[in-house]
């Protein structure tokens, strides 16, 4: 590795500002090792030998290893004059398994505690990349763990934020930007390596901005990635240092005469930021006919009805690129999206 000690402050505010609302929790100096590329793909940092669990990165390094031109332009780029050319660099960064040899496999030998992951952007791009991301995510934390020799090292995975303009068909169609809609169901991905033992979610769907993929609002990120350390490696969750590092996530939902019931984890103090009745809820019939729900909030769950169909059976919360929402707990953190029918992208 090549490289110069230095005291500045790091080019990544999820990483600066994680790292301080950590320190002042756990009352000791926290040290963070930045590894990150803006516009990579999670194939990016992956190492070859996931090939054997994961058949589509295998076709992309089969292409990879037999494109002999790309293998020169990379060794040329590689063997040429620092700093790079931008265009240099945006090609090097979305080339599989590169990253990972470069940027990952030298520090893996590092103690520590946790890994943040805030990618997914790029693997919006294609139908593949989104439809694989979720077995690809979980595979790679699970990889990642075998690096560090740590079956039990924590991971947090940062929710892709609004982007795109506002939902107002349908939940299954975003005519606006359908681009900007497959963010949804990447986020669903996301949620799912939470179902792994010691990887959490950070839910950032209150954030973000329609028509910027790099919002500026990055401080939130990092307080709820320090209140999620804090309480998963930290354990600071005693009576004494009790935090509530979630908002609301869906427990179940319950269908009954005309109107579906929603139970939260989390849900304590639910309410809404503006005190108006919950946004962002779409229910459906067996005919998957989306329809806005009218939706109150009752001893702690929503209660879901519409005036449209007379007998719901799913529910979605929050499915689209940007939704508007307004559903918290009593720290004042977000309900996660999520969606109860099974349709398929």
């Amino acid at each position: 590795m090549q490289g110069n000690w230095q005291v500045d402050i790091p080019n990544s505010a999820v990483a600066f500002s994680f790292a301080y609302y950590l320190q002042q929790r756990a009352e000791v100096p926290v040290g963070i090792i930045l590894s990150a590329w803006g516009s990579s793909s999670i194939e990016g940092w992956m190492p070859r030998d996931l090939t054997s669990q994961l058949p589509y990165f295998a076709t992309i390094m089969d292409k990879f290893d037999n494109d002999t031109n790309r293998i020169s332009k990379i060794t040329n780029i590689l063997a040429g004059p620092k700093p790079r050319p931008r265009k240099d660099n945006l090609y090097l960064r979305r080339q599989p398994n590169i990253l990972f040899n470069a940027m990952m496999k030298p520090i893996a030998p590092y103690t520590s505690r946790g890994l943040v992951w805030y990618q997914g952007e790029s693997n919006t791009r294609s139908m593949q990349g989104m439809l694989k991301y979720k077995e690809a995510l979980q595979a790679w934390i699970k990889r990642y763990r075998q690096e560090w020799n740590n079956d039990e090292m924590n991971f947090m995975i940062v929710m892709l934020p609004q982007f795109g303009k506002l939902l107002k068909s349908s939940p299954t169609k975003d005519a606006e930007n359908p681009s900007a809609h497959s963010w949804a169901w990447l986020r669903e991905s996301q949620i799912a390596a939470s179902n792994l033992a010691n990887v959490s979610v950070v839910n950032t769907i209150d954030l973000g901005h329609p028509s910027d993929v790099h919002p500026k609002d990055k401080l939130p990120i990092g307080q709820r990635l320090a209140n999620l350390a804090a309480q998963d490696t930290l354990q600071q969750n005693t009576l004494q240092q009790s935090i509530e590092a979630q908002g609301p996530v869906l427990k179940n939902a319950v269908v009954s005469s005309g109107k579906i019931t929603v139970n939260f984890h989390h849900n304590h103090g639910l309410t809404t930021t503006n005190n108006e009745s919950p946004t962002g809820f779409w229910l459906a019939n067996d005919k998957q006919h989306w329809v806005k729900a009218n939706a109150k909030i009752i001893d702690n769950t929503v209660v879901l009805t519409s005036g449209e169909i007379t007998h719901p059976l799913y529910v979605r919360y929050a499915f689209s690129g940007t939704a508007k929402v307004n559903l918290v707990n009593r720290a004042g953190l977000p309900t996660q999206p999520f969606r109860t029918d099974n349709l398929k992208p």
